[in-house]
């Protein structure tokens, strides 16, 4: 037996509404994806597949979220309605308001994985692209870039290949390599102010030890735990960097061979 879920017209909306409806679909997208063929549904005269009923849920998500409006302040209340087309405007490219959320940018994605899944590419591209406007928008009052925002552009290229936008997908791809490559950038200039604060402590720890050899010892000792440690991470970014970049030329040189180039 199918159970549908339907929300009554005028209900006001909520993002907690929105996360509920995105648990949901996950839940729903858990359970279809393990279930085995020969525990399909006898109704075999309904088109409507799970992946449909998942996005349906996700498309009730993302609705709570961008209609949602939260109540006016009675400062609010006072102003001038001539400004109520500006206050719209800042609603929906602020990235602190419900529209442009973090839950909302997973949730884009969430809908374009099911679409590509289904093989629907250029409607998944259309959910990575709203995806990644929200990132950017994030990231501009940040200081690094988000990996993700690479993921998204290599997503998006994906797609474009799939429905032979080969000059779009060149641009996202190289704009994820891009990226990557100020990431990396950032982290050496991190890791290297690192290397001079840990000069100044060695210069500290000189100073102190003629006062308690015991004491340097010991911070010596936690010092060479905390720098195995820093450079085992080190090591792990480097991997999955590496990894990253390989993705990216790997399918540049797709496109190139495809250009003749």
């Amino acid at each position: 037996m199918k159970r549908r879920l339907y929300l009554k017209d005028g209900v006001l909306h909520h993002p907690e509404i929105g996360r509920g409806l995105n648990g949901l679909a996950m839940c729903a997208i858990q359970y279809y994806s393990t279930r085995q063929q020969g525990d399909e549904d006898d109704d075999e005269e309904e088109e409507e597949t799970w992946e449909d009923r998942a996005i349906a849920l996700l498309e009730k998500s993302l609705e709570q979220y961008i209609e949602y409006k939260p109540p006016l302040s009675p400062t609010k209340q006072s102003n001038d309605q001539d400004n109520s087309n500006d206050d719209d405007d800042d609603y929906f490219t602020n990235p602190n308001h419900p529209p442009n959320h973090y839950d909302v940018s997973h949730i884009n994605v969430n809908i374009a994985l099911l679409h590509r899944q289904m093989g629907k590419h250029a409607d998944a591209m259309k959910y990575y692209n709203e995806a990644l406007r929200i990132k950017l928008l994030h990231s501009e009052d940040k200081e690094e870039e988000d990996e993700s925002i690479v993921r998204l552009y290599l997503d998006i290229g994906d797609c474009q290949i799939y429905v032979e936008d080969y000059f779009s997908a060149k641009f996202s791809y190289e704009e994820a390599l891009r990226i990557q490559f100020r990431m990396k950038e950032t982290k050496d200039e991190n890791s290297n102010n690192d290397d001079d604060e840990e000069e100044d402590d060695n210069k500290t720890t000189r100073f102190f030890s003629f006062l308690d050899s015991k004491d340097e010892d010991e911070l010596q000792n936690m010092r060479l735990e905390q720098e195995k440690k820093r450079r085992k991470e080190e090591e792990e970014k480097l991997k999955k960097s590496t990894s990253m970049e390989g993705v990216i030329h790997h399918n540049l040189g797709r496109i190139y061979a495809h250009e003749g180039d």
